[in-house]
């Protein structure tokens, strides 16, 4: 079976693409998004707002797509509508650096928690950001507290699914990594967190030089993708 590997790390897209796998031609959909570091205060629709704000006006977007038309040109799925999207993908920033009075990581991942379970029913897909980790590990600058790795801690608990959940105490940037990959359609999807070390450089040469059922082949021999920013259909 020929595959594809998509490799992501830390605006919003929208994917759309035809890959040669099990469903053979059949439109593989998925919304990509970063950064949403909430906690902080950004402008938006021309004012300060805050970033769980912009989040709930994002994800409202989000819903509009299943009666959204992508647009008639010569892309993949021209004219269609997109639909439900077969998963969700979020890198990071979760919660914004804990510097300058922003809340903290507990807050902004309760937050995010709260805005998007209740917003996203495709299955969710999620990376910690360099914000993330420095809340848990400390940083260079002060910060208020001085770590608090919520939000780092959720993000491994959620995608790796430990035993022993880690908490904001419990959690270790040393030992506990975000890793993982899934097949979708023929695509693998390879997603690894902040900094990979020689484990994790291991671990991802693995994933996409050692698996038996990856055959290496040019890009266009194995998948048509499409990018739509989200602004086209506001």
């Amino acid at each position: 079976m020929r595959k594809l590997i998509l490799l992501l790390f830390t605006g919003i897209l929208l994917f759309s693409c035809t890959a040669a796998g099990a469903d053979e031609g059949r439109i593989l959909r998925f919304i990509y998004c970063s950064d949403v570091h909430y906690g902080l205060e950004r402008e938006f629709r021309g004012k300060e707002m805050g970033s769980d704000e912009v989040s709930r006006a994002m994800l409202a977007t989000f819903k509009l797509l299943s009666e959204t038309r992508l647009p008639e040109d010569s892309g993949v799925g021209a004219g269609i509508k997109f639909g439900s999207p077969d998963f969700v993908v979020c890198t990071g920033d979760i919660a914004n650096r804990m510097e300058e009075g922003v809340q903290s990581a507990t807050i902004s991942w309760s937050q995010f928690c709260s805005d998007w379970d209740s917003s996203i029913s495709s299955p969710l897909y999620l990376v910690p950001g360099n914000h993330d980790i420095s809340n848990a590990i400390g940083y260079s600058k002060v910060l208020s507290p001085e770590k608090d790795a919520s939000s780092a801690a959720g993000i491994f608990n959620r995608m790796m699914r430990p035993a022993v959940e880690r908490t904001a105490e419990t959690f270790n940037y040393q030992t506990d990594k975000v890793h993982y990959s899934f097949v979708k359609d023929g695509v693998r999807f390879v997603f690894m967190g902040m900094w990979p070390d020689a484990y994790m450089r291991q671990w991802f040469d693995q994933e996409i030089f050692y698996l038996p059922t990856i055959l290496p082949l040019p890009i266009p021999s194995i998948l048509r993708i499409r990018t739509v920013s989200i602004r086209s259909i506001q």
